[in-house]
């Protein structure tokens, strides 16, 4: 069954559930053997949901057409379903302040569905002091580099989410990243902020990995 996730301004979110047989899916855009750059299919395990997610670029405008195949393991038996995403410019343009920040107990398909996407911008309009925020892109570490987890109970891959807002980043976040706090992270010490657990105990954010790039 194919369930499309909240609208999430400039990004694409969709999500696919098994149930109890074993299904593994497949996604790819019609005509070429494989997704776009930009858009990833994740799934676990066979007893596991997919999901479709991505976060377009200017380049991207127009229509896609995406095409997922469902694949019964115990029968073999497949089946076809045809997504359309059209991309239109973001009305509002990219917001001027952008934060990216790594949450290390968590994976990708841990942050994708929209009540998890929501309790995040909660925890984080505390920190940058303002409720104008939208996340633009949710990336695995495992994209970006990271190392496959031990086989150990409760550790985690680590996910990227960058969020956007019209609004200017709290002191808060300003000291998180400044060079006298990474400097204090090449030490191996906390950097210099007093937002640390503000995100407990849901998310466990990685300050040292904290970049604020003006959009």
């Amino acid at each position: 069954m194919h369930v499309p996730c909240p609208h999430v301004p400039t990004s694409v979110c969709a999500s696919w559930h098994p149930g109890a047989t074993p299904i593994t899916f497949h996604a790819q855009l019609r005509g070429h053997p494989d997704l776009p750059r930009w858009l990833r299919c994740a799934q676990r395990g066979p007893y596991s949901s997919a999901f479709l997610y991505g976060s377009p670029t200017a380049a991207e405008v127009g229509t896609h057409v995406i095409e997922v195949l469902a694949s019964n393991r115990l029968t073999y038996e497949t089946v076809a379903q045809r997504l359309i995403i059209s991309i239109v410019p973001s009305p509002g343009g990219d917001p001027p302040y952008q934060g990216e920040f790594l949450v290390g107990n968590r994976n990708v398909e841990e942050l994708l569905p929209a009540a998890a996407r929501e309790q995040f911008v909660q925890a984080l309009s505390g920190v940058w002091e303002h409720d104008d925020l939208r996340i633009i892109n949710v990336t695995s570490a495992l994209d970006r580099g990271g190392r496959v987890p031990l086989p150990i109970e409760g550790r985690k891959e680590g996910v990227y989410v960058k969020v956007g807002s019209h609004a200017a980043f709290s002191p808060c976040l300003v000291a998180a990243s400044s060079p006298q706090s990474q400097f204090r992270c090449r030490l191996g010490q906390q950097p210099l902020a007093s937002c640390y657990d503000t995100f407990a105990p849901h998310f466990a954010i990685r300050w040292c990995n904290l970049t604020l790039p003006m959009g």
